[in-house]
């Protein structure tokens, strides 16, 4: 990834953005009001900002809480100015995880939102049948699918795109609790992230069946 040498950034309290899919937010605060303004005044691929979860327990009112440094980078996709819905000055936004990374904060008294510097976190070597492990879960996906109907329009949907990154897709899908997700995004094993996902569909099918494990079939 092509990223900044500095990224800004998008704190949020209890919440974890992972890599994998799209994502919006109302943004109403001053500070990162001018954040979306500035990326807007850059060009679409170079739209980067950073969007850690603020570390437990801190408050999200400070003039610089901390973060959890193990953050996704992300692009902004889309940004939607709500001055017509009679909220000016606001915006509603959508950005998409794309990259795991440790931030290092850096100061500059320039903006009213904050910076840090990314350390891109790569996957680690695949030491086993990754294609297998996926195809596991595109099965697993399949026959939840099945099972809940027009419920699951959205977990099926991303059978259609079945990459090296479609176990993201499922954790940023799946995975509510902010602590778990910050769990998934510091795991740099594609194998074990695939293995997790297994273990949560196998969960969920386990409930359409009423609490009866899934048969072999």
């Amino acid at each position: 990834m092509d990223l900044p040498d500095l990224l800004p950034l998008f704190p949020l309290p209890g919440h974890v953005l992972l890599p994998g899919l799209a994502v919006p937010f109302r943004i109403f605060e001053p500070r990162y009001r001018a954040l979306v303004r500035d990326l807007l005044a850059v060009r679409a691929e170079r739209r980067w900002l950073a969007v850690p979860c603020l570390a437990p327990g801190s408050d999200p009112a400070a003039d610089a809480p901390p973060f959890l440094p193990l953050a996704a980078a992300a692009l902004l996709r889309e940004a939607r100015g709500l001055e017509g819905l009679g909220h000016p000055g606001e915006f509603l936004i959508v950005v998409e995880g794309l990259v795991r990374c440790r931030l290092r904060e850096e100061a500059d008294p320039t903006t009213p939102y904050r910076w840090a510097r990314p350390q891109v976190l790569p996957d680690l070597a695949v030491a086993g049948d990754l294609d297998a492990a996926l195809s596991g879960l595109v099965d697993q996906v399949a026959r939840l699918g099945r099972r809940l109907g027009a419920g699951a329009d959205q977990l099926m949907g991303l059978l259609e795109n079945r990459d090296e990154r479609f176990a993201d897709r499922l954790g940023a899908l799946l995975i509510a609790e902010p602590a778990e997700r910050q769990d998934f995004l510091a795991c740099l094993d594609p194998l074990a992230r695939a293995a997790r996902i297994a273990a949560v569909l196998t969960t969920l099918e386990r409930r359409t069946r009423g609490g009866r494990e899934p048969s072999a079939n």
